[in-house]
């Protein structure tokens, strides 16, 4: 498509401008490098009832947000998680074992309960958890009806957002936020919301709800997009693993070198299993989990200085995607004596 059309491309869906870059040094010039300016999103019409910080527009909500996440998920706080992380790997790969055909609710129900664990204290027993099938309800709903193509008619024509839809929106993302936080009764001893709250001195007899709502909306929204990237990881980890017998087996040797036959592989094996390594990152690289950017959404090019670097003149509020799929296929930039491991999915 860069052969045909160029570095950047620029288009129109009723009242919304998409710009897509396909060239990766022109992403990093204005995303990247001018960050400051293109770090906005677009106007999403299901901003609102969806309350997702992925789709939020930069303000004080979003900050808000950006705080909470920052305790919780910031590189030393994460090192915290993986006791947890290899419980609930373990537990999956008992399950795999013994219902090896529903694979992919193993996936999810792991993935869940890490993240339901590190935002509530909350651990999920079972495929049928009241609090797993409220979000899952709440994200295939979004996926449905958020769309680009029904955003620009949304944005367009308001009025098209079908009655039931709206009603929808509303019971699954109250349900999504509100049943595990009922269930802990905001008490949880560690966890994302537990330490939101104590931050911001909120207790059931104060009056501050908009704050309690977004602490709540955070901890939804880092559940949801953690479940359905992480399970689509390892999803396409499967499918490429299954089609390439002589990689599966070529990581099986390393591991049993290194790891032996009495124990299962941990974080503090990694370093030892360089094969390995590669092979999760290239699975990244293969078949990105969202890829027209990072998190899936575009950003907004706010000010007319899109002009001087793209050679196009836009009106602020445009849609910007950036191909990482396509990013990630350029092999020239890997080095030839590790070229072989990164790109044995090809």
């Amino acid at each position: 498509m860069q052969k045909t059309y160029g570095d950047i491309i620029y288009t129109r869906a009723l009242t919304m401008e998409i710009i897509v870059l396909n060239s990766e040094e022109v992403a990093d010039e204005l995303l990247e490098k001018q960050s400051r300016i293109y770090s906005d999103r677009p106007y999403h019409s299901h901003e609102r009832p969806f309350r997702a910080t992925s789709i939020a527009r930069y303000g004080e909500r979003f900050r808000v947000h950006g705080r909470l996440y920052h305790q919780v998920f910031r590189s030393e706080a994460a090192l915290t998680y993986r006791q947890r992380q290899l419980q609930k790997a373990y537990e999956m790969l008992t399950l795999i074992l013994h219902h090896p055909v529903h694979y992919g609710g193993h996936f999810e129900v792991s993935t869940s309960s890490v993240m339901l664990s590190v935002t509530y204290d909350y651990d999920i027993t079972s495929h049928d958890d009241v609090i797993l099938n409220a979000a899952k309800r709440a994200v295939d709903l979004f996926i449905r009806v958020g769309t680009p193509e029904r955003a620009a008619l949304f944005g367009a024509f308001p009025l098209c957002l079908g009655l039931k839809d709206a009603i929808l929106s509303k019971q699954y993302v109250k349900d999504m936020l509100d049943f595990p936080y009922n269930h802990e009764n905001g008490s949880a001893q560690t966890s994302m919301v537990s330490d939101g709250l104590e931050r911001y001195h909120i207790s059931e007899d104060t009056d501050s709800l908009e704050m309690m709502t977004e602490i709540k909306a955070s901890a939804a929204t880092a559940h949801a997009t953690s479940v359905e990237t992480t399970t689509a990881s390892l999803l396409t980890f499967t499918l490429a693993i299954m089609n390439n017998p002589k990689v599966q087996e070529r990581t099986q040797v390393e591991i049993d070198k290194v790891v032996g036959l009495d124990r299962l592989p941990n974080f503090d094996d990694l370093p030892a299993l360089p094969y390995l390594g590669a092979l999760i990152r290239e699975v990244k690289r293969w078949n990105p989990v969202t890829p027209l950017g990072k998190r899936g959404l575009p950003r907004t090019l706010g000010i007319p200085e899109v002009a001087e670097v793209c050679g196009i003149a836009s009106e602020k509020g445009a849609a910007c995607f950036y191909l990482v799929a396509k990013f990630g296929q350029v092999s020239l930039k890997v080095p030839g004596h590790v070229q072989s491991n990164v790109q044995m999915l090809r």
